[in-house]
């Protein structure tokens, strides 16, 4: 058995010992993408399209900025050829 990791693990809702889900003892793999650039983003759309209903993976993207900006399309928004909102 292993070692609960804290007190409130340790003991169910009448003070008894709880023993983990088997849940809790399934190995997750885990995934982490660095960057969200064109490659982090397309690679974590890749893998959430075709890992999503898979509980044992954890895809994480780790990016500074909560947006992407697409360069190639900064001078069709310049010049009105395109809106700002996405569509």
């Amino acid at each position: 058995m292993t070692q609960p990791r804290s007190r409130a693990e340790s003991q169910g809702a009448m003070g008894g010992l709880r023993y983990p889900l088997a849940a809790d003892k399934m190995k997750k793999t885990r995934v982490i993408i660095l960057g969200g650039g064109f490659a982090g983003l397309s690679a974590a759309m890749y893998l959430d399209k075709t890992l999503a209903r898979r509980a044992d993976v954890e895809v994480t993207l780790i990016s500074r900025e909560n947006f992407i900006l697409f360069t190639p399309m900064l001078h069709e928004v310049a010049a009105g050829d395109r809106e700002t909102s996405s569509r």
